[in-house]
């Protein structure tokens, strides 16, 4: 005779229930993206340079309306470039690097959250992320904000996670948080960003390195 196993069943439901969740945020940003025309000036801006791209072949220097164009770093750009050559060229493709980022910021923030307070917390904590009226409309257009908020919001969460973890830990996370820096400042980068950078992994470094010795204290006095 087989017992009836509750907590498996609960679990079983609530898998299917973030399963179902997920799947609506992702219809909820990627379905509107082919629905309406690009907004100028930003938007055609944003599809037009990487249109250039794979036209010329050149993606090294960009170029609007075929003149050299160095106001912004280039990560977009080749997103949307990339999106175009799979997709064609058109809003969905345009828009789909941006959308894409926002569901990342949600789905971070949804783990974060579930790994510090538990399962229910991190639902509702991407549940409100995703339906943020901002957080949305920022999301399903194709401008830099979005990406660049996805990636710093990656690699906060990486730095405030290292609170919680060992250092051991936090050693390995140290190229996530890296490739989260280096990515953010290929959408808004400036020129003094590389000393910012260096500063920064130094910072890093020193907390990592005081963590271990505060963890190697501990453990001689117990």
């Amino acid at each position: 005779m087989l017992a009836f196993d509750g907590s498996s069943s609960t679990s079983s439901r609530r898998a299917r229930f973030c399963v179902v969740a997920a799947l609506a945020a992702v219809l909820l940003y990627l379905a509107p993206l082919g629905s309406y025309p690009l907004m100028e000036p930003d938007e055609g801006r944003y599809a037009e340079i990487p249109r250039e791209m794979v036209e010329s072949g050149d993606f090294v220097t960009p170029r609007l309306n075929y003149v050299k164009y160095f106001e912004k770093p280039v990560l977009l750009y080749w997103a949307n470039a990339a999106n175009f050559m799979l997709f064609g060229e058109n809003e969905f493709a345009a828009r789909l690097f941006p959308a894409l980022c926002a569901l990342g910021g949600v789905f971070v923030t949804a783990a974060f959250g579930a790994s510090l307070y538990g399962r229910g917390a991190g639902f509702i904590a991407g549940a409100v992320t995703a339906t943020s009226l901002l957080y949305f409309a920022i999301g399903t257009i194709s401008i830099t904000d979005m990406p660049l908020t996805f990636f710093l919001m990656f690699t906060t969460l990486l730095l405030l996670f290292k609170t919680y973890r060992k250092p051991t830990v936090i050693l390995l996370m140290l190229p996530l948080i890296f490739i989260g820096i280096v990515l953010g400042l290929l959408l808004l980068g400036k020129s003094f960003d590389f000393f910012a950078i260096l500063g920064l992994l130094g910072l890093i470094g020193m907390n990592i390195k005081n963590a271990i010795v505060l963890v190697d204290q501990i453990d001689i006095e117990n």
